[in-house]
């Protein structure tokens, strides 16, 4: 190429094109991974919030009415056992465990135990 020409070559206009095209893919993907995540997210905090709402009813019942049991509220279900405190204390232990789906159907779970005391 001569020094009076101006102008772009055919090869730098291609390179600059596949490095703009790389570009967009990457943040493409990266939009991708960060939409799924919070879709993740948010099925998680549906669950937990499900899963709280629940204890908080079981532990609202009557004291001798609580007794084993399972529940579905929406996506989320909820199994519960009850056991008598062998500590001496007066109170049921509470296990319950919740298990949900996350965003690619995988059953993700969890599990808590709480303290009801006799009221």
């Amino acid at each position: 190429m001569r020094k009076k020409d101006k102008g772009f070559s055919y090869l730098e206009v291609l390179v600059v094109v596949v490095l703009f095209a790389i570009g967009i893919v990457a943040l493409g993907t990266a939009r991708m991974r960060t939409v799924q995540a919070e879709k993740s997210v948010r099925l998680e905090k549906t669950a937990i919030n499900d899963f709280e709402d629940y204890i908080e009813w079981i532990k609202s019942i009557d004291y001798d009415s609580v007794a084993n049991g399972d529940t579905v509220i929406g996506a989320t279900e909820i199994s519960w056992q009850v056991t008598m405190d062998t500590s001496g204390l007066r109170g049921k232990m509470l296990v319950v465990e919740y298990t949900w789906k996350d965003r690619i159907g995988n059953t993700k779970y969890d599990t808590i135990e709480s303290y009801i005391a006799e009221r």
